[in-house]
């Protein structure tokens, strides 16, 4: 793979635009060192050799250091962290869930963009199954292109969980699958997809939730938050029971139909945290300008909450923002 095909002409672009500004700072510098310098050759040449040498280390470092350190910086970003799985837990409490709910492991994971079954898969089934989760959630985007199907229905068929693993498809499944297809190999390893459509979850006697899907659809007038497709995913679901709703994108989450059958709990991938954890350098990426990088937010007075996701995708790194296994835990108030 050349590097073009793995460093984009938008990478190469703003890639030169911040080694101009390095260079423009370094002549800036220089500038000043000369003027200083002839200020303090009328005063001193011992005096004015102290400061040159303290004027170099100013100078030099935005040249030097990454040269030093890039190389160690862009091997942790390209070898280790994408494979440095992270298990978060977070807690959503609504006095709308039912008793019992508390009891429920429900681990969520996203954007597992797969290529192959390997480390960092590996360590993705691991550390799922020794959570021992009652539910799986997974909110999208499988692969990266055609061949990644066969690699991930492998990583799928090894994910244990209790009671079932649901998923919904995102937009890059839709680029290189067939929905029709795709369902009915994912289920032929035990995942349910939940697309446009939901499923009602027993907690204890007469007790329940409902766990939404709106799969991210796309085609002539099929884009997945259209109206049509949120009415269709709440069919048969009552407006006063407990519900949780998996979206792929998370500016869904702003769409104003949601308040008509006002889900307790929305949960998100597809950003990938920004894949890059410090917001000046996040420009190299796909993410700069993206709401609801990761993390919780509150849309519409409701809890959002959006996973970091496993793979990468655009660029194959991640820097200061880890891969990420969510436990979500439910308590009613």
């Amino acid at each position: 793979m050349g590097i073009f095909e793995v460093f984009p002409s938008m990478f190469i672009l703003k890639l030169g635009i911040v080694a101009f500004y390095i260079g423009l700072v370094v002549m800036i510098l220089w500038t000043v060192l000369k003027l200083i310098r002839g200020h303090y050759q009328k005063t001193g040449e011992r005096k004015w050799q102290r400061v040159t040498a303290w004027l170099n280390v100013i100078i030099l470092s935005p040249v030097i250091m990454p040269i030093v350190f890039g190389p160690i910086i862009g091997y942790y970003a390209y070898k280790i962290e994408p494979n440095w799985i992270e298990v978060t837990e977070q807690t959503f409490i609504d006095e709308r869930f039912p008793k019992g709910i508390e009891d429920l492991t429900i681990v969520q994971i996203s954007d597992l963009h797969t290529q192959q079954y390997g480390q960092r898969e590996q360590r993705l089934v691991s550390k799922v199954n020794r959570l021992r989760p009652d539910i799986i959630l997974i909110n999208g985007d499988f692969i990266n292109d055609q061949q990644g199907w066969e690699p991930v229905y492998e990583v799928l068929a090894h994910l244990k969980a209790k009671r079932a693993v649901y998923a919904i498809l995102g937009n890059t499944d839709y680029y290189y699958g067939r929905e029709s297809q795709i369902i009915d190999r994912m289920k032929g390893v035990g995942i349910e997809v939940l697309t446009h459509r939901a499923v009602k979850v027993e907690v204890g006697l007469q007790k329940h939730f409902w766990i939404v899907g709106l799969s991210e659809r796309w085609g002539q007038h099929a884009y997945y938050g259209h109206v049509k497709y949120v009415d269709l995913a709440f069919e048969g679901v009552p407006v006063e029971d407990a519900k949780i709703l998996m979206v792929h994108d998370p500016v869904q989450a702003d769409m104003p139909i949601l308040n008509k059958y006002n889900p307790q709990l929305i949960l998100a991938g597809d950003n990938h945290g920004g894949q890059v954890g410090i917001p000046f350098l996040r420009h190299f990426s796909d993410y700069a300008n993206r709401p609801y990088l990761g993390g919780t937010f509150y849309v519409q007075d409701r809890p959002l909450y959006v996973n970091r996701g496993i793979g990468v995708k655009t660029l194959p790194l991640r820097f200061l923002c880890r891969p990420e296994i969510t436990v979500v835990k439910l308590r009613k108030n």
